[in-house]
């Protein structure tokens, strides 16, 4: 198995096979892990995502770091195909975009510049450990990612998401500097 959809299709089935007491501990652990990174306590702007279906929620870590007074951040989709940053709080309401995923809404307010986001933390498919990330397809992240790239790029998955070969990575696929799993926490820069 060596092209990015057939993977993609193993991984997703992986992911989605996981239960939601183990899911709850596994993610609940990694908000941990990433909470001892010296890029996430050095960090005021961060840019988080809404969990959708079995991805990893970051829910405890997003509200730890309004608690610490740090700026958090959501993803919202630009027809472009690219992703802004909205400044978003616990309270803040949310918009269902077409892929059924909450974002903030944007209307009224400015998007905050990726380039001086100090730590952004994507959800991946697959990862291996040369710190390429397999998404979900639609390449949101990667055609942001081209335009400007945070201060630390980490990627959040589940150690069962880890793939065991090189992943097929194409010019435009931007690397990770770590991965955060339940497990461990590995840099790639």
């Amino acid at each position: 198995m060596n092209n990015k959809h057939d993977i993609r299709k193993k991984y997703l089935s992986i992911r989605a096979a996981i239960d939601d007491a183990t899911q709850k501990v596994a993610s609940d652990t990694i908000c941990q892990h990433i909470q001892t990174l010296n890029a996430y306590q050095t960090a005021q702007h961060i840019g988080f995502y809404h969990a959708v279906g079995k991805e990893v929620c970051l829910k405890p870590l997003q509200l730890n770091a309004e608690l610490e007074h740090k700026h958090t951040y959501l993803p919202v989709i630009q027809p472009q195909g690219t992703l802004l940053f909205i400044k978003y709080q616990n309270q803040d309401p949310l918009v269902q975009n077409l892929f059924c995923i909450q974002e903030p809404i944007a209307a009224h307010q400015k998007p905050f510049p990726m380039e001086e986001l100090d730590l952004l933390l994507v959800p991946l498919v697959a990862f291996d450990n040369h710190g390429t990330r397999l998404g979900r397809g639609k390449a949101y992240y990667d055609k942001t990612l081209l335009i400007a790239k945070p201060k630390k790029l980490i990627g959040v998955a589940y150690a069962c998401q880890s793939y065991p070969d090189i992943l097929p990575r194409n010019e435009w696929d931007i690397p990770l500097d770590a991965i955060v799993t339940e497990n461990a926490v590995q840099w790639f820069n």
